[in-house]
């Protein structure tokens, strides 16, 4: 997970999903939105990217 960032792809089965965004670490705990590929537009700000 540490090296997860905006964009990545990933397969969940046989559904892949794109990373939308990360939240900061807050000391053991990080939430990881993601949304399904092809799926409307990016939507920034708010949270950590990790990047």
């Amino acid at each position: 997970i540490l090296q997860l960032c905006r964009n990545d792809s990933l397969m969940i089965g046989r559904e892949s999903f794109s990373v939308d965004r990360i939240t900061p670490d807050d000391g053991g705990c990080s939430y990881i939105r993601l949304r399904r590929e092809g799926a409307g537009n990016v939507r920034a700000g708010g949270y950590y990217e990790g990047a």
